[in-house]
Parts: C-alpha cells; structure tokens; sequence
C-alpha cells in the first residue's frame, strides 16, 4: 500500500485540502482560518497546480470549467445578470468555486497517473466521511434537526451551532453526499469475496449511510436513498432480467388505485415520531397522491409548483437568462431547485456550458479510472447527484469533493 511518505507537495496539499472538507471532528477546532478550504487551501492548491503541475490547465475538462468561468460567471455577471439576487450570485460562484477546486484536483491525478496516491487520499477520506456519520448521529440525539437547520447557516440556533462546533456534524450538502457512497459500498461488498472483514466492515457503512439519512429528516434524501438502494443490489449480470420482472410491475402500479399507494405510505409514518419533519412529509405526500394538484394546497405540490414557476421564468429569456430582464417574475422559491434554477437563470448558453463541463469531467473520470462494472455503480452515483438537483438544491463543498474525487478514488482498487 502507498504510504504517506511516498507523496510529495502536492500530495499533501490536496491530501489537507480533502480533510478540511470532510473531517468536521477535527476542522472546528482549528483557529479560524487554517481549516477553510475557501479561503486557504482552495486557493493554495490552485496556485500550487498552477505552479508545479499547470499542464493539467490544459487537459478537456479544466478548459471547459474555465470557459464557463469566462462565459457564465463572469461576463454573465457583468452584462446580463443586472437583477440577479445575492443569494443566487453568491452560490452560483461558490458552486463554480467548489466545482473547479475538485475538477482540476481528479485531473491532477489523472494527469500524472498518480493513481496509488490518489486511492490512499480517498480511502483515508471514506473513513473521515465514515466517523462523520458517527459523530452526525451523537449530534442528532442532542437535537433532531440540526442537519435540516444547517441549510441556514443555524439560524440563531446557539445550541445547534454549539452541537456542530463540538461533534462536527454533518451539515445540509453533507449528508446528500453519504447517499452517494452507497453504490460503491454495494460494490465493495461484491468484490471482497475473499475478505469476511471487509465486507463487514461494508455492511456496517451501509447501515450507517441508512441509519444517518432516515435521521436526518431531509425527505429528499430519504427518496434518493431508496432509488440508489435497490437499483445498487441489482447487479449488473441481473438487469436484464430484472426489466423483465419491473414491467409487469410496472403495469400493476398503473392499474392499482392511487388510495392503495397512499395508505402505503401513511403505513410508514407509525416508524417516526409524530414530531418529526419525516412523518409530516410522508403524510403530505400521501394527501399528494390522492389530489396530485400543483398548488399550495400541500407541501409537495407547493415545491412542484416551482417547476413550472421557473419554467415560464426561462421562456421569458431563454438564451442568457431571466436574471437579463429589468422586470421579471419573482423566483426566489427556486433556488431550492438547483438545475431548474440554473437553466432559468444561466439561460440555453451558461446551463448548456455547464452540462457540458460536468459531463466532460464525469466522461473523462470514467475513461482513465472506472473499468468494468465500476462503471454501472459510479453510474448510480451520478444519477443519484443528478437527482438530487431535480428535488432540492446541491449545498456545500462535500458534495463536489465525494462525486469528482474520494469515490472515483476508491475504485482504483480494483483497477490496480
């Protein structure tokens, strides 16, 4: 195995970086400044790319992000965006930001074919995401919507502020990121035949990853965790056979009363406390079922809603964006949508750009690093990233990192 020894600068350099974005435990605890991937080591492991490796400036999906950077986030922002709002300019750059910072590292390493490396960094960053779940779970018992707060900032929430700062919890980006681990968990197991251990170990990850997302009373992540769940244990030599056994499924769904569907899901609610946010959104998704109305009259259709809000949003500036026009529709709301969001705001020309760097950089992970059936479970990883945008917006650093570098990391192993 490749030892700490064996990096060099730039290892460790982007070895304090992944920390600084995954290991809460240790990162609130540093004086202010020395753990911000924001302000310090994002900007440190650019500039040190840029002055030891800037061939990787030059690789497809780097040039890519940097047009969009050009295009989108700057002349966009000068030109067009003239009433844009500060909370979108804020996270569009930040995404921009936390996207470039991880797209240039996983190029670094393809690059180079620093691959052992790369697969020490992620492993080590799987057990910070792990012992992250551990301590989110000892924060949940002091407060059960500390994850669910943390989209805000806490609020005013001292004591939730407090819960963070000493068991360094899981925040809102965080934890949609441990849904994504559970496919290559899937395959970890099928692929330690030999080693009882691991696939134990394996299994208590996964358990953890289910346990953490049923806590954390984020109902968006509760539906990807199941459609990631059960599409990971269908193997790759079984789907065929199991579109045959999903279309008559499939056929019976459509034919039952949507009542039976909604006291399904009731029938779920008795697992969680009446208080909890998850029992609310079940049974507003039932009532959901039975009148699926896109209005106010509950929850879910409220945030349905929003589709067709931001739809005629882009219909109004289609090419560079609703944010062009002097006097447009009030889409605040939208912002918890993050590619409806984005198709409204960026316009065909900035969403388009920005499809395309992510599916060059994802393209370009599975060419050099993801072989045989890898692909299909970093596959699901993907479509559960992209899922998540279609439902909430995509919060936080952690995201990033995890899908563009600690999981493509981690399949190296079999690769070598």
């Amino acid at each position: 195995m490749t030892r700490l020894s064996k990096f060099n600068f730039i290892d460790y350099i982007v070895f304090a970086t992944l920390t600084c974005t995954l290991f809460n435990v240790i990162v609130t605890k540093l004086p202010p400044g020395i753990g911000s991937v924001r302000f310090f080591w994002g900007p440190l492991t650019i500039i040190t790319l840029l002055l030891f490796a800037n061939s990787i400036y030059s690789v497809s999906p780097v040039k890519q992000l940097m047009l969009f950077g050009f295009v989108v986030m700057l002349l966009f922002n000068m030109i067009f965006w003239r009433n844009l709002s500060d909370w979108n300019r804020r996270n569009f750059l930040d995404d921009f930001y936390n996207i470039f910072l991880y797209t240039i590292i996983i190029s670094y390493y393809i690059r180079s074919k620093k691959v052992e490396n790369l697969y020490l960094i992620s492993k080590i960053s799987f057990i910070y995401i792990i012992i992250t779940a551990i301590m989110t779970n000892i924060g949940l018992f002091f407060d059960p919507l500390i994850i669910r707060d943390s989209a805000v900032g806490f609020g005013t929430n001292v004591r939730q502020k407090e819960i963070y700062n000493l068991y360094g919890t899981a925040r809102y980006g965080y934890a949609q990121a441990f849904v994504l681990l559970i496919p290559f968990c899937f395959y970890s197991l099928k692929h330690n035949k030999n080693s009882n251990v691991n696939k134990r170990i394996m299994s208590v990850c996964i358990a953890l990853i289910v346990i953490t997302t049923l806590r954390s009373q984020v109902f968006a992540n509760i539906i990807n965790l199941v459609f990631v769940f059960i599409f990971s244990i269908i193997s790759i030599e079984k789907r065929k056979s199991m579109v045959l056994l999903i279309t008559p499924v499939v056929l019976i769904v459509i034919i039952l009363p949507k009542t039976i569907y909604s006291d399904i899901i009731r029938s779920f609610t008795r697992y969680f406390s009446e208080d909890s946010n998850t029992f609310l959104k079940l049974n507003d998704f039932a009532d959901f079922f039975i009148d699926p109305e896109i209005d106010m009259s509950t929850g879910t259709g409220g945030r349905a809603a929003r589709y067709p809000l931001l739809w005629e949003a882009f219909l109004q500036s289609p090419i560079v964006g609703h944010s062009y026009l002097d006097k447009g529709l009030d889409i605040e709301a939208g912002g918890h949508l993050f590619w409806m969001n984005r198709l409204a705001h960026f316009g065909l020309i900035g969403f388009s750009m920005l499809v395309h760097s992510l599916y060059t950089t994802f393209k370009t992970i599975k060419r050099n690093i993801i072989k045989n059936e890898g692909v299909y479970y970093y596959f699901l990883s993907i479509m559960s990233f992209l899922l998540f945008g279609l439902m909430k917006n995509i919060a936080g650093r952690e995201i990033w990192a995890i899908i563009l570098v600690v999981i493509p990391g981690l399949y190296l192993r079999k690769k070598r």
